[in-house]
């Protein structure tokens, strides 16, 4: 991997409000977005008996799945004393390094970011219910969130987590992880969607019709 002076950050904004918003460096091995449209089988076209006309249904939802690392064994390259260390013919000690006055066997991730566990736990917690016990079932959903990381932005839901980690510190604690995630929703080409983006991404459930609750039994 080639030295990077840092780590784009990205962006996950808790749109219902309740778990807040949080950054970590992104580093991504696919960024995959498909856009889909709905099309059936319609009437055959006036001029050509061969084939039927398009039918156009509308729309589809965007769908976003990433593959990326979260990695805390990275050098800070832009620390200078970490510089001056990796640039010496002799290993010495620096905070990357285990020594004898207790210093840290790791760097913490760039810009005081979560540990790795609590990045990986940060969106765990993102595909939980908003409200399982909501009575009128709109907050009985996992939440809506809104991923941004440079020019790529996306609003919608969590629909595929998973996570592998791949190495520990000698106290066990993961300080790598592979993660897959994939969303539903809206790709942002303009990185805005407007207005109230639970309003416009969220289709309410839909309730029971009066007669089907009183029947009887």
């Amino acid at each position: 991997m080639f030295p990077r002076k840092t780590i784009k950050k990205a962006t996950v904004k808790d749109l219902d409000n309740r778990l807040g918003t949080f950054t970590f460096p992104f580093n991504p091995e696919t960024i995959d977005i498909t856009r889909g449209c709905l099309f059936t089988e319609g009437d055959k076209t006036p001029a050509d008996n061969n084939w039927s006309g398009l039918k156009s249904e509308g729309g589809k939802l965007d769908s976003m799945t990433l593959a990326f690392f979260i990695d805390q064994t990275e050098p800070l390259l832009y620390d200078v004393k970490n510089m001056m260390n990796m640039m010496s013919p002799i290993v010495i000690n620096s905070d990357l390094h285990l020594n004898p006055k207790g210093g840290k066997a790791l760097p913490n991730l760039p810009g005081g970011a979560k540990t790795v566990h609590e990045i990986v736990n940060g969106l765990y917690g993102l595909t939980l219910m908003v409200n399982a016990s909501d009575a009128a079932n709109l907050n009985n959903r996992p939440h809506l969130i809104e991923f941004r990381w440079d020019k790529v932005a996306f609003a919608g839901g969590i629909t595929d987590f998973s996570f592998k980690y791949t190495l520990f510190d000698s106290n066990g604690a993961p300080i790598r992880a592979e993660v897959n995630m994939t969303m539903k929703g809206r790709y942002l080409p303009k990185g805005q969607l407007g207005g109230n983006y639970i309003n416009a991404l969220l289709q309410p459930k839909e309730e029971k019709s009066t007669a089907e609750s009183k029947k009887s039994f």
